[in-house]
């Protein structure tokens, strides 16, 4: 599963929503970090595309308390092209479709 060795784009989706909702909710980088128990530089590299530093699940389950969503809200979205414009506004369809099947198993269930 070559496709699963390259999360950083997931990853980065992640973060990116979660910048979203800290500034819909005015929330910052430093409450974050002291909600999670984290330095606020771990917050500015996950943040930031240039680090391969990314939230854990436990993480995720604690930002959804905070910004009081469910943790799926949290994660890229599957087959809702307008939740994913969301977070990436100038993303086409075809960007979308794209982003899908990076992470599609090629396995047959």
């Amino acid at each position: 599963m070559e496709h699963l060795n390259d999360l950083s784009d997931f990853n980065d989706f992640i973060s990116e929503k979660i910048i979203l909702l800290e500034k819909r909710k005015g929330i910052t980088h430093e409450r974050v970090a002291s909600y999670l128990g984290v330095s606020e530089s771990f917050i500015k590299q996950v943040s930031s595309s240039q680090y391969n530093s990314h939230y854990n699940i436990f993480h995720l389950w604690k930002l959804a308390k905070l910004f009081n969503i469910s943790v799926d809200e949290l994660l890229p979205p599957v087959n809702d092209y307008s939740a994913f414009q969301k977070v990436r506004p100038l993303a086409s369809k075809e960007d979308y479709i794209a982003f899908q099947n990076k992470y599609q198993s090629r396995e047959v269930l």
